[in-house]
């Protein structure tokens, strides 16, 4: 009673790395993807955040508050947004005007992407304040 062992050769082999680099290949990409996705949700949340704060600062002293980065935004408005993110927030006000204008912008990190809401945005937008 003989038994044979069977082994797997070189090609086989190789042919496996091959399958499983193509598989990770098309995974990458949709990863990143996903991950870009999950910032920009960030940031529109965020950004929703402040100007539903800055509204009800504008109630209570007939005026919105500038602020020129996260850490500036969370002691202005009382916020507790993280200042270690991947995006840092600012705010640009004219109360000279009537009605007030503001300008609330989410900018990456990286300075390569950015999100902004305005005082009458019911929601946030892609791109730098105007």
């Amino acid at each position: 009673m003989g038994s044979t062992k069977k082994a797997m050769t070189l090609i086989e082999n190789i042919l496996i790395v091959i399958i499983i680099g193509i598989m990770i290949s098309f995974a990458v990409p949709s990863m990143f993807a996903a991950k870009k996705k999950a910032h920009d949700k960030t940031a529109i949340s965020q950004l929703a955040l402040i100007l539903d704060a800055e509204k009800m600062v504008r109630l209570e002293q007939n005026e919105y508050k500038d602020c020129a980065d996260t850490l500036d935004c969370n002691s202005v408005l009382g916020l507790d947004l993280s200042p270690i993110g991947y995006w840092n927030y600012s705010i640009a006000v004219d109360n000279s005007v009537s009605p007030a204008r503001l300008c609330a912008q989410a900018v990456s990190k990286d300075g390569a992407r950015y999100w902004h809401i305005q005082q009458d945005s019911l929601k946030a937008t892609e791109g730098a304040c105007p």
